[in-house]
């Protein structure tokens, strides 16, 4: 369901993940098959658990007390020629018009009638249209006018890639999976209006070679 370990995959897998939760951890089958054959005893496991907890809890403290942080660290190369022979105060216009952005942030806050939307996605999108009236948007909703804009003015957009449906942080949620029916899902910025564009987004395996030779 996606690679960053904060993840609901109740977003994306509703049915299997039903099912998941009703079997025992890893960790505690694991836990249950050594004490069975006898390697260790329950007093060992839950020591080890308390040690491996403490660790955590060392390691959360200590990193409270970073005073600084360097974006240079977080960078493969710090991009300094990036801005070289351009000039930052000409900007292409690429405005939209209001009616247009309350459109796109309504739809992109919706879903129909009937489906069945992951509680936590039903606050996300009531958010969304938060945002819109208090004249301030976030990331995700940046990206939908800009995806939408270009589907109202007939310009096809495909968006391929690991966990792009959902984002890698849950952000972006362009297709809803309804939570009681199988492989059912809504993209809202493919019912924007007629005669709009097609919006293709796919999740694809983390394979540059794949994504280059689709490509070519």
């Amino acid at each position: 369901h996606g690679h960053n370990e904060l993840d609901e995959p109740m977003f994306t897998q509703p049915l299997m993940y039903q099912k998941i939760k009703q079997q025992p951890t890893a960790l505690e089958k694991y836990q249950e098959h050594i004490t069975h054959e006898g390697v260790v005893n329950e007093q060992y496991i839950k020591d080890e658990l308390t040690k491996y907890g403490q660790i955590l809890e060392d390691a959360y403290e200590n990193a409270q007390k970073v005073s600084y942080l360097r974006n240079r660290d977080w960078l493969d190369s710090p991009w300094d020629d990036f801005f070289k022979h351009r000039d930052p105060l000409k900007l292409v216009s690429t405005g939209v018009d209001e009616d247009t952005i309350r459109l796109i942030i309504d739809k992109f806050g919706s879903y129909p009638e009937g489906f069945h939307l992951h509680r936590g996605l039903e606050r996300i999108l009531k958010g969304r249209k938060q945002m819109l009236k208090e004249n301030s948007l976030d990331w995700a909703c940046g990206e939908a006018l800009a995806f939408g804009s270009l589907l109202k003015e007939n310009i096809h957009v495909r968006l391929s890639g690991q966990d792009v449906e959902r984002g890698t942080f849950s952000h972006r949620h362009h297709v809803l999976h309804d939570q009681l029916i199988d492989q059912k899902t809504y993209n809202p910025l493919n019912d924007l209006q007629d005669g709009q564009a097609h919006y293709t987004v796919c999740n694809s395996s983390l394979s540059e070679f794949a994504v280059l030779g689709f490509e070519l």
